[in-house]
């Protein structure tokens, strides 16, 4: 007896001690410096970094010391924003030293049309930063210690603007990185494509529109078993923009599209998103996340690994202007920095359709410049499932 009540008292040390470390570390990494460069921006005192810029179109640089250095080589770094009247930001830019020298900087893709961005107002976003996203760096640079941030920031001159940084820490991310490649609507030139991309044992996702299989120029039922055959994940796209839904609208649509892929033999691949034209808000965001797995944007960048925002993936839109040489470069740089790099086509072989089609023989050339790592080829489920966001 007096043996178990030392074990139990034991016991109970080592939790309250792993609380208390919890508790300072968690804290540590919300104790975060910042003070104003220049610009007409706002940073209080012995508080967290709330950055305030009342309507100025004057950009404004800010200066966050970090608490825990750390290096690309293993880890990307996590910065936790929150705030008010986001869409007034028209630019963004985190630059990162080390003992006073420039290592490289993050641009975060910024757009008129404020549902297409990540940052947005009444949301707040955990932003992942990766090496392979990373401007005016140096390849050598990779495993030096980052100890200080400048981020650049810009306004619109219409409203106060409040840009909280809850939190900056560094996450570890895996040794290889993963490419995926996907197809939206659901358009009958996927099918050609994956007949390309299956004769190099290289597998896809399709975010389809059930209600246009069987139409003219959208895949055929039959087209839709052969795409599953070759190892093709089918998930969900629809028509109208989430944006233009009242909730409960979208909750009865999502309900509907999701019901029509299962009777398509999708198994459970429905699960997984895009949103059309890569626009939603707070409010469809919910309704999305309240039926779906995860969610694709239109545009990003090169996400990381593991994806922080799983139901706001980025993405890179493939147009006719990047080659295959270049893709399969980006491709590779992703999959050395342990990165994710989420392609989305659109149309083949339609120069109708301007940038939204991508020419036939080039496609040809990217699945055979892709066929040397098919191993690090996925669809979106395979992907979340490795990191441990999907069972």
């Amino acid at each position: 007896m007096h043996r178990q009540w030392k074990q139990f008292i034991g016991f109970t040390c080592l939790v309250i001690c792993c609380g208390v470390f919890l508790f300072f570390h968690q804290q540590k990494l919300h104790q975060i410096q910042c003070q104003v460069l220049w610009g007409k921006a706002q940073v209080p005192k012995d508080k967290k970094c709330e950055i305030t810029i009342q309507q100025s179109n004057e950009p404004a640089l800010i200066e966050t010391l970090l608490s825990q250095s750390g290096s690309f080589l293993k880890s990307n770094l996590v910065i936790h924003f929150s705030g008010s009247k986001l869409d007034a930001i028209s630019g963004l830019e985190v630059r990162f030293f080390s003992q006073g020298k420039n290592i490289g900087l993050y641009t975060l893709p910024l757009f008129a049309e404020t549902t297409l961005n990540l940052l947005q107002e009444g949301l707040d976003t955990t932003l992942s930063i990766n090496w392979s996203s990373l401007k005016n760096k140096s390849d050598d640079l990779l495993d030096t210690p980052i100890d200080r941030l400048e981020i650049y920031l810009a306004t619109t001159n219409k409203t106060e603007l409040k840009l909280n940084i809850d939190s900056v820490q560094w996450l570890e991310k895996p040794k290889t990185g993963r490419v995926t490649l996907t197809f939206d609507d659901g358009y009958d030139d996927h099918y050609q494509a994956a007949k390309i991309l299956s004769s190099f044992e290289l597998v896809s996702t399709a975010y389809i529109i059930p209600e246009a299989i069987d139409t003219p120029n959208y895949l055929s039922r039959e087209q839709l078993r052969a795409l599953k055959k070759w190892g093709w994940e089918i998930g969900s796209h629809l028509v109208t923009p989430v944006t233009k839904y009242e909730a409960s609208d979208l909750d009865l649509q999502l309900k509907k599209t999701l019901a029509q892929l299962q009777d398509l033999g999708s198994q459970g691949g429905e699960k997984q998103f895009a949103f059309p034209l890569g626009q939603y808000n707070l409010k469809s965001l919910q309704t999305v996340t309240k039926h779906l797995n995860s969610a694709r944007l239109a545009s990003g960048g090169i996400e990381s690994l593991p994806p922080q925002e799983i139901f706001r993936l980025r993405t890179v839109n493939v147009t006719p202007s990047l080659s295959p040489d270049e893709l399969v470069k980006l491709a590779n740089q992703a999959i050395l920095n342990g990165d994710w790099l989420i392609l989305m086509f659109h149309y083949l072989d339609r120069p109708e359709k301007g940038d939204l089609s991508y020419p036939l023989d080039s496609f040809t050339d990217l699945a055979k410049g892709l066929s040397g790592a098919k191993a690090n080829i996925k669809t979106v489920s395979e992907v979340l499932k490795e990191n441990h966001l999907l069972q």
